[in-house]
């Protein structure tokens, strides 16, 4: 029979909560203080490496993540209910882009607001769709707009003849922007920036182990907005690194409080999410989850693709502080010079990866079925999902829930017929689901 609660089930830790609240009203402080001191403003896109512009004194702005910071808030239905008409924009189109021009061309009052741009830097890496998005705003912004092309990388590591296609670009945007705006180049800022970021992914990397434990410490979709930090504010200051930590302290001590007993029946139904999440509706989902004894214990998104956590062995010794990442860092095999301003985009990669990141986490943490968001929102990352679903069912022999939605555009979003579904398959995971057994469906 399914649960009615999830056991061990605690509320997130509130401190770290508020910390994120504050690291991110600064960081709006800061952009709206950087036109007022006369810095250059760069609205980007994910990819285009954050310390290499803050190194310059140009502030990067990067409305994709704006517009699902402000479509977390509950802000984006209504400036898209007018949008399409006014701007002659598709209404199938991907609603993050939908919800970037609507949040910055609609004209209503938002809690934050983003500085206007001094310059637009693209990148097809993560999403053309995005960048598409950025040149259409920049009819109305009227500024310099540079394009970067990220070439397909069809193998796991990424060639040498790659990187230096899309070093020579991002070397002669710099160029570019150096001399147009009369900015210099910081290298050493660039380095200290670039150090702490690869700190800060190290104590994310060990943030995700912790959700190996049986129970999990909270339900890992509360993490997406911690997430957004480290790819959109100045590393220098160690404001990431220092939340970060926090997090780590304050998700251990939930583990420490509850009873883990290894090789014994699991005390909840382990749920894999795939891709983004619905950003509306996120409560929705972990009641629904709760009253059947089931937690999201994993994202293939917050994962990152590029740093998922290899080894599963503890690195840390916990409380964690400044002077233990320091030591980590230093044996991580990653404290040498950046050989090159490549940002890895895993988007642009063959489905056989995104196999082989999915087996990891089953295994790795102990997954008894997955959730497959097949987003409109994001279609490059959503496409492969029948094939994944497919390779799951049958060669993972894990089951799998396919729905449809997006995350951005609630009209998308039918409540009524998801809960049926979603209940329906939770209560046959109850069912079926032997706990002094991995749960397995058969082969066909």
């Amino acid at each position: 029979m399914p649960k009615t609660s999830t056991p061990g089930s605690k509320r997130f830790p509130l401190a770290s909560l508020f910390i994120l609240n504050d690291l991110f009203t600064d960081h709006y402080r800061r952009l709206r203080r950087a036109r007022e001191e006369g810095r250059v403003v760069a609205w980007t896109t994910i990819g285009v490496p954050k310390n290499l512009l803050y190194a310059m004194d140009v502030v990067p702005a990067y409305p994709q993540f704006h517009a699902a910071f402000q479509s977390s808030r509950g802000k984006a239905r209504h400036i898209l209910d007018h949008l399409e008409g006014k701007y002659e924009i598709p209404h199938d189109i991907c609603g993050e882009v939908k919800s970037m021009i609507g949040t910055l061309l609609s004209g209503e009052r938002l809690a934050f607001k983003l500085p206007p741009p001094d310059l637009m830097i693209a990148n097809n890496g993560a999403c053309i769709a995005a960048a598409k998005g950025l040149q259409f705003l920049n009819r109305f912004m009227k500024v310099p707009f540079f394009f970067c092309d990220y070439p397909f990388v069809s193998t796991d590591e990424t060639e040498g003849h790659a990187r230096q296609y899309v070093n020579r670009q991002l070397e002669d945007i710099v160029r570019s922007v150096q001399e147009r705006f009369g900015v210099t180049l910081d290298e050493e800022k660039y380095e200290r920036s670039r150090v702490n970021d690869a700190k800060a992914i190290l104590v994310w990397q060990e943030i995700l182990k912790l959700f190996r434990h049986d129970p999990a410490p909270v339900d890992i979709m509360d993490l997406y907005l911690f997430f957004m930090p480290l790819f959109v504010v100045d590393g220098e200051n160690e404001a990431v690194l220092d939340l970060l930590i926090r997090l780590y302290n304050d998700l251990r001590a939930l583990c420490d409080g509850s009873d883990e007993r290894p090789g014994t029946a699991p005390s909840e139904i382990r749920l894999l999410w795939d891709i983004l999440p619905v950003y509306q509706r996120g409560e929705f989902f972990k009641k629904t989850f709760a009253r059947h004894g089931a937690k999201v214990v994993m994202s293939t998104y917050l994962t990152g693709l590029s740093f998922y956590p290899e080894s599963m062995r503890p690195r840390f010794r916990y409380p964690l502080d400044k002077e233990r990442v320091r030591e980590a860092y230093g044996s991580s095999g990653v404290s040498g010079r950046h050989d090159g301003i490549f940002w890895e985009q895993d988007a642009n990669r063959p489905v056989g990866r995104r196999k082989g990141l999915v087996k990891k986490i089953v295994e790795d943490f102990d997954i008894h079925a997955v959730i497959m968001h097949m987003d409109r929102t994001c279609r490059p990352m959503s496409l492969p999902q029948y094939e994944l679903m497919r390779y799951i069912r049958e060669e993972l022999e894990t089951p799998v829930l396919l729905f449809d939605a997006d995350s951005m555009d609630e009209r998308y979003f039918s409540q009524s017929q998801i809960a049926t579904r979603l209940e329906a398959f939770l209560e046959g995971l109850g069912e079926r689901l032997d706990f002094g057994a991995p749960l397995k469906v058969s082969r066909r």
